[in-house]
C-alpha cells in the first residue's frame, strides 16, 4: 500500500517537475512510511511512498520495470494468470501485462514512459484504490490524495459541485469540489502526454451476463477471495462490527483454522452497533479462543473532534456519519499492530444490505431520484437551495444514471449506488486507514464474489424485510445460531440523539459563524439558520444535514486558508 504521485506538464514548464512530485510525496508520507522516491522522464515524472507489505525490502521506489518504463503503484494483486504474483515489481507487471482477464486485486498505477515522458494511469473495477488527477494551467497532476494537488495552483470551489456533494453525498460523474480536480472513474485507464489528456478508455468491458447463480458458488467465491487476500508479509486483522458482512469473514477465517488473528471493533455510546468481546463467536471454533480483541467506545466529544479532523484526513468533506467512527475503528487496529486489516465492504451495495432499499418507491417517477433525496432531505434542501436549484440537482442525478432499456430500477439504484455510496465508503476507508499507515483489504470485492453477485436479480435479495438473501442462503448454518448478525444495525453516529442533544450547542455555533463562507455557494443563510432551528426541535431530518453542513464548512475553512 503506497501513495502515488505523477505529473504531466506542459512545454517549457518542466522545471516545475521536480518540485511538484515532491511536494506530493511529502503530503502523502503516511502513506508511506518505509521509503520513497521519483523519477523523471522529459516534461513527465512519477513519484512514490511505500508502506511495504509483500515487496522485496531492497526494491526501489518507484519500480522500474524496463529501461523504457517506470511505475508508481499503490495497491496488492491478490491473483495473475492461476497464481500469486511476486509483491512490488511482480504485482505491476501483471498490471502492464496485455492479457487482464485472469487480474484480481486492488490498485491504481502511474507508469513513465521514457524517453518520451508519456504517462498513463489506471484504477481497479471498484476504485478501491484512489487516484486524483487535477489539470492546471502547467499541466496534468495526480495523486492518492486530493489534498496535495490543491497546493499547486489556486483553487477555485465549484458550486455546482458544493450542491451535488449537499444533496447526494458525492458529487456526480467523479468531479472533485474544487474546479479542475476529478477521480479518475474506477476501471479506466487514461493517457497523457506533455499536459494533455490523449486517450481515455475503459480498461475491459463489462462482464457479460450470467445466469443466477447458487449459494454454494457464492460461498466457495467468497471463501477464495479471503485466501487470497490473506497474504501478507505484515500483522493482519480483522474489523468486526457483530453485522452479517464481517460475521461471515470471521466464520471463514475460523473454518480455515487461522490462529492468533486481531480483531477490532467500534462501539457508540448510546448505540448497538460493534461487539466487546468474541463471545458470539466461540462456537465457530476452537481457534477463536486464540484471537485477540481490542473494542473502543467512540463519544459525542469523540464525533465533535473527528468530524472537524476529517476534512484534513479524507481531503473532501464528508456527509458519513460514520467517519468518526471510522477514525476509533484505525486507531484501534494500530494500537493492535495491524498493518493490514480486512473489512466487509461492499457487501451492503452487492446484496442489497441496506434498509433504505426495503422502502424504496418503485412506482414513483424516478425511483433513484426518490431513493437519494427523500422528502425529509427535501425539505431542508429547498431551504437550503431552493426549490428550481433541488430541481435542477435532481435532473443532474438522473441524467447521471438514466433509465436503459431492459435494465429494471432496482438494478439501476444498484448500479448507481456503486458510486455514490460504494465510493465513498472506500474513499473512507482507504484514506483513514492509510493515515496510520494501514492496509485495508475487501474480500467482497475479489475472487469473483461482485460477478456472481451481480448475476443475481437485485431484487431477488430483498424479502420479507431484510436484503442479503442470497448472503443468509450461503451460511444456513451461520443463520441458524442466535448472534448479534441476525439483526442489520447500521455503522453511523446517533446524530439525532448527539447533534439535538449534547452536540448541540457546538454544531449550532459552528453552522451561525459559517453563514457568510457558505453563502457564497448558493446555500442560504435563512435555510442554515432553519437547520438549526430544527436541531433545537429534535427533528431527525435537520440532524442527517448538519453532518455535510458541518464538514463541508470545516473542509471550506481548511482549503481557503
Amino acid at each position: 500500500m503506497c501513495g502515488i504521485a505523477a505529473v504531466s506538464l506542459k512545454k517549457g514548464r518542466e522545471d516545475l517537475a521536480f518540485d511538484l512530485i515532491n511536494t506530493i510525496n511529502r503530503h502523502q508520507h503516511m502513506r508511506g512510511p518505509d521509503g520513497n522516491g521519483y523519477m523523471l522522464s522529459d516534461n513527465s515524472g512519477v513519484g512514490m511512498v511505500r508502506l511495504r507489505v509483500r515487496a522485496d525490502q531492497t526494491e526501489a521506489e518507484p519500480i522500474r520495470l524496463s529501461p523504457q518504463l517506470t511505475a508508481a503503484y499503490n495497491g496488492e494483486i491478490y491473483w495473475h494468470n492461476g497464481q500469486v504474483p511476486s509483491g512490488g515489481k511482480g504485482e505491476v507487471s501483471a498490471l502492464t501485462d496485455a492479457c487482464h482477464n485472469d487480474l484480481d486485486g486492488m490498485y491504481a498505477l502511474a507508469c513513465l514512459s521514457h524517453p518520451d515522458g508519456q504517462l498513463t494511469l489506471q484504477r481497479d473495477p471498484f476504485g478501491i484504490k484512489p487516484l486524483w488527477m487535477r489539470e492546471t494551467d502547467i499541466g496534468i497532476l495526480a495523486a492518492s490524495h486530493p489534498s496535495p494537488l490543491y497546493c499547486s495552483a489556486p483553487v477555485d470551489i465549484a458550486t455546482k459541485g458544493v450542491q451535488q456533494f449537499l444533496a447526494f453525498g458525492k458529487t456526480l460523474h467523479q468531479q472533485g469540489l474544487v474546479k479542475g480536480v476529478t477521480q479518475l472513474e474506477r476501471g479506466h485507464s487514461v493517457t497523457i502526454h506533455s499536459g494533455e489528456v490523449v486517450n481515455k478508455h475503459p480498461i475491459r468491458g463489462q462482464s457479460p451476463n450470467a445466469p443466477p447463480i447458487s449459494a454454494q458458488q457464492l460461498r466457495s467465491a467468497i471463501s477464495s477471495s479471503l485466501q487470497r487476500t490473506l497474504v501478507s508479509d505484515q500483522p493482519l486483522g480483522l474489523a468486526i462490527s457483530g453485522g452479517l458482512d464481517s460475521t461471515i469473514l470471521a466464520y471463514e477465517l475460523a473454518q480455515m483454522g487461522v490462529e492468533d488473528l486481531k480483531t477490532v471493533s467500534i462501539r457508540v455510546e448510546g448505540g448497538d452497533d460493534g461487539i466487546q468481546n468474541l463471545s458470539s463467536m466461540r462456537g465457530f471454533s476452537k481457534v477463536v479462543s486464540t484471537w485477540q480483541h481490542h473494542c473502543v467506545t467512540v463519544t459525542p466529544s469523540d464525533f465533535a473532534t473527528g468530524l472537524e479532523a476529517a476534512s484534513h484526513i479524507l481531503g473532501e468533506p464528508t456527509a458519513m456519519s460514520s467517519v468518526p467512527l471510522y477514525m476509533g475503528l484505525a486507531d484501534a487496529a494500530q494500537q493492535q499492530g495491524i498493518v493490514v486489516l480486512l473489512l466487509g465492504e461492499g457487501a451492503d451495495e452487492l446484496f442489497m444490505g441496506y434498509q433504505s432499499y426495503q422502502s424504496l418507491d418503485l412506482d414513483s417517477a424516478d425511483p433513484l431520484v426518490t431513493h437519494m433525496c427523500s422528502a425529509q432531505k427535501e425539505h431542508y434542501l429547498t431551504r437550503l437551495l431552493g426549490t428550481p436549484q433541488v430541481a435542477a440537482l435532481k435532473a443532474q442525478l438522473h441524467n447521471a444514471y438514466p433509465h436503459i432499456s431492459g435494465r429494471s430500477e432496482l438494478e439501476r439504484v444498484r448500479e448507481a449506488e456503486l458510486d455514490l455510496s460504494l465510493g465513498p465508503l472506500l474513499h473512507r476507508a482507504d484514506q483513514i486507514l492509510m493515515s496510520r499507515s494501514i492496509e485495508g483489504r475487501t474480500p467482497f470485492l475479489h475472487g469473483g464474489v461482485p460477478h456472481l453477485a451481480m448475476s443475481f436479480p437485485p431484487q431477488a435479495n430483498l424479502c420479507s424485510g431484510q436484503g442479503k438473501v442470497l448472503l443468509r442462503q450461503a451460511y444456513p448454518e451461520l443463520m441458524a445460531k442466535s448472534g448479534p448478525w441476525q439483526v442489520k444495525r447500521a455503522f453511523r453516529a446517533p446524530v439525532h440523539d448527539w447533534l439535538c442533544g449534547v452536540l448541540r450547542p457546538w454544531a449550532t455555533d459552528i453552522l451561525m459563524d459559517s453563514r457568510k463562507a457558505l453563502s457564497e455557494f448558493g446555500i442560504r443563510r435563512d435555510g442554515i439558520t432553519e437547520v438549526c432551528l430544527g436541531l433545537k426541535a429534535g427533528d431527525s431530518g435537520a440532524a442527517s444535514i448538519a453532518v455535510p453542513l458541518l464538514s463541508l464548512a470545516f473542509w471550506l475553512n481548511s482549503v481557503q486558508r
